[in-house]
């Protein structure tokens, strides 16, 4: 998946509203003050859709979400178009890891279960990137650990393939499904063993994870780490 880069020039601004985005994309308070002083729109965007919210959340800037917030920006405001259509500060903010804005941004009001155009939600991008106490933030904030994206992968299946496995361990311990299937009838198992995460692979089936099941080309995860002459997992999922 495609990832926006911390911003620093934003584009399709005037002058104005470009040093303010700057400003905010650069975690400069101080000049953010002094653009909302000047009357500065706290929910204009760039032509790419990204606000000066977005850009502070994905940057780890919390004092100015913080700032932004006590201004009444639109803390649910998406670019409507292109890859990254319905992308909020919320899924920035877990994209990068950054447990702080995520927890001002629930505070404030942010819907936790939101999803983008496929599907993805805050919780996913923080379990594909392996950020634990984000994760950990967002299932506190009520996040649904078996919400699936559009092509039926979970947060689980995301951090399985990465051998993210505490994170791994902590969505099972939340309830999320091992042996939920994407729309391949590939589960969480199958995704580690085709990456030859053994530490992952292990912790799957300590949780009763099923190595039977298979995908719709009818191979088991055992089929796919043989694929991949991957000793390890072979070893663990042999028995």
């Amino acid at each position: 998946m495609n990832q926006h880069t911390a911003d620093t020039t934003p584009e399709g601004a005037s002058d104005a509203d470009a040093a303010f985005l700057s400003a905010a994309a650069k975690g400069n308070l101080d000049e953010v003050k002094k653009h909302i002083d000047a009357g500065a729109n706290v929910n204009g965007a760039d032509k790419n859709g990204w606000t000066a919210l977005m850009l502070a959340a994905f940057n780890g800037h919390a004092d100015i979400a913080a700032l932004l917030a006590q201004k009444g920006v639109d803390i649910e405001a998406a670019p409507q178009e292109g890859w990254h259509a319905g992308w909020t500060a919320l899924m920035r903010a877990a994209e990068g890891g950054h447990t702080p804005v995520a927890a001002l941004l629930l505070e404030a009001g942010a819907k936790v279960n939101a999803a983008e155009k496929d599907g993805w939600t805050a919780l996913m991008f923080a379990a594909q990137n392996g950020h634990l106490e984000t994760v950990e933030c967002l299932l506190k904030a009520g996040a649904d650990a078996n919400a699936a994206h559009s092509n039926g992968a979970t947060a689980l299946h995301r951090a399985a393939h990465k051998g993210h496995t505490a994170v791994v361990t902590r969505l099972l311990a939340a309830g999320a499904s091992a042996n939920a299937a994407d729309q391949n009838g590939r589960t969480p198992l199958m995704y580690a063993a085709g990456t030859g995460q053994a530490d992952t692979v292990a912790a799957l089936l300590q949780a009763k994870a099923d190595a039977s099941l298979k995908d719709s080309n009818g191979r088991t995860a055992l089929d796919i780490a043989r694929d991949n002459d991957d000793g390890a997992t072979i070893r663990l999922l042999q028995g």
